[in-house]
This record gives structure tokens, C-alpha cells and sequence, in this order.
């Protein structure tokens, strides 16, 4: 690993711990005797936290939203925590030199070469020199490990490129359209009685009755004359023929998502609750094979090496102690693939 030397003592290289935490509620994990706070999990998942708390007003759905937020955050701190463990236990380090030239590097590029600009940004983040030190640091040590675990990882084979482009063909495709129809149930009332909090739980209820009374076989554009307070409920709903780019990206998710024929889930979207059906969907045509072919073989190379390094970080979990203080942030469980040993050893073809 370049800029790496080995062996040498961690104990001077290494960050202490924190001296002390304020209270249980505050360490979020302990990966191999390291302190993950719930502070750090919330700084990791900050800008998460800020495009949800912006974007969804449903406060039961922000709520999931930001719990999913800082679960993936506290996961993602777990799995660098759990690497950097395993480049200590190698007796492994990185050089001072290594680590300031990176820095460097980082202030040419991206601040014109301004010193003093890149502080005044650390400064505007509310982060010291040191700690921004200490933590490219450990991107670096992750990086050099990351290619380690990927090392042994060869070029994709026919059948690898085949069995991709089969589970993902909307990739390799150009815009595609959808006749969809959708029904709006706004959040909020203006009922003087009810708190806002009230009238959103009543009016998710109301969504979710229609839906079920549509899944037992009520007509859709009916539902939507009926109910529906946007511009499409005089035509029960009726959007047409939309080519993807035409809609809201939220919108376009789920209209691309749902089965053809399926009432979707309730779904917060601009102050509404959401329901929706496709009643068509045109997939755009393949793009130009040449194209085909230089993405196919890029996206097939990140998903090896994206197996790889998920079978590299179980079998790091699964030798490590690991525990969750705090209930509520513990990371669901990752399903397993079935194939984690051999993804370190994706055949080269030849």
C-alpha cells in the first residue's frame, strides 16, 4: 500500500479515546474498544438529516427518514472504525509525509492553493486543523485498505456482464415514459380543532382507507374524482404519457418502481399524501452499443469490487466485538449473499 510501512507501534500514531462520555445515551457503539457517539454518528449523517428535515413533512415519515439516516451514518462509522482496527492489528502505518502531501493535494484543487482559505472553511465547519488531520488520516488508511480487499478483484467476465445488464437493463436504456394516474390527499386541513400533527394523522388515515378500498377493487380514476385535491382529479388522476425528465424525481421513482397495475404505498410529496398507478410503461430504447459496452464494463467493475468489499468487512465483523449501547441506532442486520468467500476471488478472465 503506498505510503505505508509496517511494523511499527500505533500507540503514539493513534488519536487517544475520548477521556470520558457524558452519559450512556451518548455512545452510539464500541467497535473493538473504540467510542462511536451519537454526536459523531449525527455529524456523519448531517446533510441526510438536513435534506430530509427539508424535503419530507410528514413528521411519522421524517421520522423513519432520519432514524434510517443515522443508522446508515453509525453503520458507515462502524465499517471505517473496523478497517483501521485491522490496519492497526497489521502493525501497519501511514506516513506524517504521506498524509500532508494528500492535504496539499486537497488545498490545490480545491481551494486554488489558498491555505488560508481551506482554514477559513474548516473554521466555517466548526472544525479544528487537528481533528481534520486526524480524519483524512483515516480516509486514507481506509482508501489503502479498500484497495487491498479489492486487489485480487480481475476483469468482468462475459456471463458476469450478461447476468448484470439482465438485472439492469433500465441502465443501459434511454428515457423511458409512463401513463400513470395519481391521487393527492393534502397534509394539512385548516381545521381550527386540530393540531397540524393531528390533521396530517387524519389525513394519512384517509389515504391509506382509499388505498385499501382500490386494492379490494375500486377504480382508480373514481377514488381520484372523488378525493383528489391537485389539478389532475377532474380527469381521475390522469397524468397521460409523461417521459420520465418531465417529472419530479420523487415522482419519477416510484413510477418507475411499481408494478404496472399496482396501487403504490401513501407517499409523502410536496405537502400531499400520494397515491399512484401506472397504467403503462414504455421503456426508452438501448442505447448506442458502443456506450453499452464502455458502461457495462465500468459499473460491472464497481459491483465486484463493491462485493468484494462487503464479503472484506463481514468477515472483519464477524471476528470483531461489536456493541450498541444505544438500541435505537443499532444497523439492521445485512442480508447475506451466500457468496462472501469467493468475492475476494471474482475469476480474471483471460
Amino acid at each position: 500500500m503506498a505510503g505505508l510501512v509496517a511494523p511499527r507501534s500505533f500507540a503514539q500514531q493513534r488519536p487517544p479515546a475520548p477521556a470520558a462520555v457524558a452519559s450512556q445515551n451518548s455512545v452510539a457503539a464500541i467497535v473493538n474498544s473504540k467510542v462511536i457517539t451519537r454526536n459523531e454518528v449525527e455529524t456523519a449523517a448531517k446533510y441526510q438529516l438536513m435534506m430530509i428535515q427539508q424535503g419530507v413533512s410528514d413528521a411519522m415519515a421524517r421520522k423513519d427518514r432520519e432514524q434510517e439516516a443515522l443508522q446508515k451514518g453509525l453503520s458507515d462509522l462502524v465499517d471505517r472504525e473496523l478497517v483501521i482496527s485491522e490496519f492497526e492489528r497489521m502493525g501497519a502505518t501511514i506516513k506524517n509525509q504521506y498524509v500532508d502531501e494528500d492535504i496539499q493535494r486537497l488545498i490545490r484543487e480545491s481551494f486554488t492553493g489558498s491555505r488560508e482559505q481551506f482554514l477559513l472553511e474548516l473554521k466555517k465547519r466548526g472544525m479544528t486543523w487537528p481533528k481534520f488531520r486526524e480524519q483524512h488520516r483515516k480516509s486514507l488508511v481506509v482508501a489503502a485498505m479498500r484497495g487491498q480487499a479489492t486487489k485480487e478483484v480481475g476483469f468482468a467476465t462475459p456471463q458476469q456482464k450478461e447476468e448484470f445488464f439482465r438485472k439492469n437493463e433500465a441502465e443501459f436504456r434511454e428515457e423511458g415514459a409512463v401513463w400513470m394516474r395519481t391521487l393527492a390527499i393534502p397534509q394539512l386541513t385548516g381545521d381550527p380543532g386540530l393540531t397540524g400533527e393531528e390533521q396530517r394523522t387524519r389525513q394519512r388515515t384517509l389515504a391509506n382507507e382509499i388505498r385499501t378500498r382500490m386494492v379490494q377493487g375500486a377504480d382508480f380514476a373514481a377514488q381520484a374524482r372523488t378525493y383528489s385535491q391537485d389539478s389532475k382529479a377532474a380527469a381521475g388522476g390522469d397524468w397521460g404519457m409523461v417521459q420520465r425528465s418531465a417529472l419530479a424525481p420523487q415522482l419519477a421513482d416510484v413510477a418507475f418502481s411499481i408494478p404496472v397495475k399496482t396501487v403504490s404505498q401513501v407517499f409523502d410529496f410536496r405537502g400531499f399524501y400520494y397515491l399512484m398507478i401506472v397504467e403503462e410503461r414504455k421503456p426508452g430504447q438501448l442505447k448506442p452499443q458502443a456506450e453499452i459496452d464502455d458502461l457495462l464494463d465500468r459499473l460491472v467493475q464497481a459491483d465486484l469490487k463493491k462485493k468484494a468489499m462487503d464479503a472484506y468487512l463481514a468477515k472483519l465483523r464477524k471476528k470483531a466485538t461489536l456493541n450498541y449501547p444505544d438500541p435505537s441506532l443499532r444497523p439492521p442486520p445485512r442480508p447475506s449473499t451466500g457468496n462472501e468467500p469467493q468475492a475476494l476471488g471474482s475469476p480474471r478472465s483471460r
